[in-house]
């Protein structure tokens, strides 16, 4: 690697090495102030030590599951529309309300303050 290439070209070089996809990986302390460094910057614009460590978080694809199956069926509730508004369900949350009946379990004690 030389100051010429970008954090793009050295999260390929990254890849090859580690089987960590570019996507996966933060290079941690490549930063421009309080942003992280894209791909298109060049290494001689970031602010590296001379040290020739640097830390690499990422997870290789392989071991990354998702099991399908436990995965929820997405709905696009957006194209239900305004339910809230309906007199049906209006109707069905006054009789809810009037039917329920209310069970008191353990009285208050007289003398007794609330917590």
């Amino acid at each position: 690697m030389c100051a010429d290439d970008s954090v793009g070209e050295l999260k390929q070089c990254k890849c090859q090495l580690t089987n960590v996809l570019p996507k996966r990986q933060k290079l941690v302390y490549l930063k421009i102030g309080s942003e992280l460094a894209d791909n298109s910057t060049l290494l001689s614009g970031l602010p590296i030590k001379s040290s020739p460590k640097m830390t690499t978080i990422g997870t290789v694809e392989d071991h990354i599951i998702v099991d399908e199956a436990d995965a929820p069926e997405i709905v696009a509730d957006f194209a239900i529309g305004d339910i809230k508004d309906k007199e049906v369900n209006n109707q069905k949350l006054r009789r809810r309300v009037d039917q329920y009946k209310i069970e008191l379990r353990n009285p208050c004690r007289k003398g007794k303050k609330l917590l």
